[in-house]
Parts: structure tokens; C-alpha cells; sequence
């Protein structure tokens, strides 16, 4: 498996990945920490609305909708198989 550098938003329904150090000096960055989205928590995409936004996440045992805006500043590694 190798690991491909993305944001949280580019993660299609079931795709989980890794998240990567972010700069934590943004209000809205240090909110996403707080709420369990930190460096090294595996991430799942669990569900996308019928527009495609929101998008609700599975991290740390709680599902969590975020807006494409706030999912693109959460940058992970994600997973594929070659």
C-alpha cells in the first residue's frame, strides 16, 4: 500500500485516511483539533449529502459533518492498494 498526500474533502464515501501535521494557528483549524481531528487519528468518510456537502466523517468513535471550506484545511495521507 502506498500513501497519497490529499485534503479530508478529496476522500470519497468509505475512503478512510491518516491525518498529516497541520498548521494549528487558524481559529477554525484549532476547533477541528479540539472536536478530534488531530495529527495521526484515522478518518473515514461515512456519508455525503445529495449535493455533495456536507460531508460527515467518522473520527475517534463520532461522526462529525463538515463543510468543504473546513475539510480542505485537514490535510491526510490516504491509502491505496498497488
Amino acid at each position: 500500500m502506498a500513501a497519497v498526500t490529499t485534503n479530508l474533502w478529496e476522500l470519497g464515501v468509505g475512503s478512510s485516511a491518516r491525518i498529516k501535521p497541520y498548521n494549528a494557528s487558524l481559529p477554525m483549524v484549532r476547533r477541528l483539533m479540539d472536536i478530534g481531528f488531530t495529527e495521526g487519528t484515522e478518518v473515514k468518510c461515512v456519508l455525503a449529502a445529495p449535493s455533495g456537502e456536507p460531508k460527515a466523517y467518522l473520527v475517534r468513535g463520532s461522526v462529525i459533518a463538515l463543510r468543504r471550506e473546513d475539510a480542505q484545511l485537514i490535510e491526510t495521507a490516504a491509502r491505496t492498494l498497488q
